[in-house]
């Protein structure tokens, strides 16, 4: 994704499944690359099926640096697997441009190989795959059951990879992303009849999703009946960020990431100030925080919506601005929240600055914190944003001290949540609009928070996703 504040946002996509060896691209190759190139696709991963196949994606992948393979025996093609096959795979995974065992796995609709043959080789595979170093790419059908318990039996999570092409349910989507695998994602999500696929993204975090064409099959509905090739892939983007309500550059960013982790390909990534999610814009402005929440990106990557945060060093109030940018950017963004990798609190004089800033170009203006600010500047801060701040939210987490401080783990254990709720009771006083609100965390009992935000301090509520940390 590449991106300036000013409004101006590029989709880079990478398409992470396609045969593109196909002879229904024989006759105009040159420029359905074009094409895809012109629509933002970045690198296209075209994936083997057999021994020839697997030949053909890695001379490819030498050819033109778009392309990356993989190698692997399709389970249509169980019954052609052999040592030799396997040496050859072997071997051929050093290659830097093979980056995934794959397509592999399991179809007991077609059933073109026996089911326990197919068994057999998909077991091999993943011994493969896990000698090799690299992740599989898996193709299921009407066979999750059967997926499920040999992820289990052979660990397979160590390995980790993507389901490609995914058309189950909720429930298996759930014990595959519990595994540590990926979904991919295509054309079939556009379709009218998709309502438990659409479901199921909805559902499951962006952050484990990968796009994919599977081209030249299953084009999605605006192009359905014609073959598909990589510069679709944007149907199949739109049609995510809208079950996600996301924006489409959101959607190309995010699964571009997602790619580059899974494939472990390489990435650079910049440490962002201002950065857009939908129609809104955040800033990150410090990476310290008064909690140390296990669930917090601080303690993992520091990515968020596909975004970097960790800061090489704190903004001042110039270089904010100039994140911010001018013109356009007053135009397109609904608001900017002060809401990065820490607590914005920190830095109080910094946000009031902005804030002011903010507000005289017209602009709505929230804060996200943990509701420490005034154990933390250790004076009454409310007042002080009257006028400035259109939004207050505060992190609630937990309905009692006790989960607040297993949860939220405050440096002031002691006095922390007693000062959230002091300071949401306050807040209404200053703040046209307050809300409260908790991570689904396995420990935190959602409803007991709703009853003491609504029912108790009577301030909306709202739940946030909890992704647990990478």
């Amino acid at each position: 994704m590449n991106s300036d504040y000013h409004g101006v946002s590029i989709c880079v996509y990478i398409d992470t499944h396609s045969h593109l060896y196909d002879k229904k691209f024989s006759t105009d190759f040159p420029r359905m690359i074009q094409r895809a190139i012109e629509s933002g696709v970045e690198r296209i991963i075209v994936i083997g099926e057999d021994l020839e196949t697997s030949r053909k994606v890695v001379a490819m992948a030498n050819r033109a640096t778009i392309f990356s393979a993989t190698i692997g025996v399709h389970p249509h093609h169980a019954k052609t697997y052999t040592y030799d096959i396997e040496k050859f795979f072997e071997q051929t995974s050093e290659d830097p441009k093979v980056v995934a065992i794959g397509e592999v796995g399991l179809d007991y609709y077609h059933e073109n190989s026996p089911r326990d043959l197919q068994t057999e080789v998909f077991r091999r595979q993943i011994h493969l795959a896990r000698r090799c170093g690299l992740p599989l790419v898996l193709h299921v059908r009407d066979a999750y059951q059967d997926l499920l318990k040999i992820f289990k039996e052979e660990k397979a999570g160590e390995i980790g990879g993507v389901v490609h092409c995914f058309s189950s349910d909720y429930a298996d989507a759930k014990a595959i992303l519990d595994f540590g695998f990926y979904l991919g994602i295509g054309g079939p999500v556009t379709y009218g009849n998709a309502q438990v696929l659409q479901e199921v993204v909805r559902k499951v975090p962006i952050e484990r999703i990968l796009l994919e064409t599977d081209a030249p099959y299953l084009a999605p509905a605006p192009k359905r009946g014609r073959r598909n090739e990589p510069s679709f892939l944007k149907y199949t983007a739109r049609q995510i960020a809208e079950l996600k309500k996301l924006s489409i550059q959101d959607v190309a960013r995010i699964t571009k990431l997602n790619a580059l982790k899974v494939y472990r390909l390489p990435k650079r990534l910049e440490p962002q100030v201002a950065y857009p999610i939908e129609k809104c814009l955040y800033l990150n402005i410090t990476n310290h925080c008064s909690n140390h929440c296990y669930f917090c990106h601080r303690g993992g990557d520091f990515v968020i919506k596909g975004h970097y945060l960790k800061l090489k060093e704190e903004p001042t109030v110039e270089e904010i601005k100039a994140a911010v940018g001018d013109g356009e950017v007053f135009e397109r963004y609904e608001e900017v929240a002060f809401c990065g990798a820490g607590e914005p609190t920190l830095r109080f004089d910094v946000v009031m600055e902005i804030a002011k800033w903010l507000k005289e170009k017209g602009l709505r203006v929230r804060l996200n914190t943990n509701g420490q600010g005034n154990l933390i500047n250790k004076r009454d801060i409310l007042p002080e944003m009257k006028g400035l701040i259109d939004t207050l939210s505060i992190s609630l987490n937990a309905p009692d001290a006790r989960t607040y401080n297993k949860v939220s783990q405050p440096a002031d254990k002691k006095g922390a949540f007693p000062a959230v709720l002091e300071f949401a009771r306050e807040a209404k006083q200053h703040v046209p609009n307050v809300v409260m609100t908790a991570v689904a965390a396995p420990e935190v009992d959602l409803e007991a928070c709703r009853a003491l935000a609504e029912d108790e301090l009577e301030i909306p509520f709202l739940v946030r996703e909890f992704e647990p940390v990478e």
